[in-house]
């Protein structure tokens, strides 16, 4: 597993879940409907980042699109690289 790259995805995938959070408590249409989009988009692109650290296409940033299930999803998927590698 890359560490850095892991790092990196679970700050992403944290942001976007919080913000997935925050849109959906907001009362304000707009600017929950924006929290969200933007939130799944956070999350789609750090769970990518966790896919890549684990030896896997970053095809699979694409669960973020089930918010709390893609990260569960994505942690039970095994390791395919080898300590510090990246996929080919």
């Amino acid at each position: 597993m890359n560490v850095p790259h892991r790092n990196k995805g679970v700050g992403l995938a944290a942001g976007g879940l919080g913000l997935q959070i925050l849109g959906a408590i907001t009362n304000i249409f707009l600017l929950s409907t924006l929290m969200a989009v933007a939130g799944t988009a956070l999350l789609m692109l750090g769970l990518a980042w966790v896919a890549r650290s684990k030896g896997r296409t970053p095809l699979w940033g694409l669960l973020g699109v089930f918010s709390i299930l893609g990260p569960v999803i994505l942690y039970v998927l095994p390791d395919s690289a080898g300590p510090g590698r990246l996929p080919r």
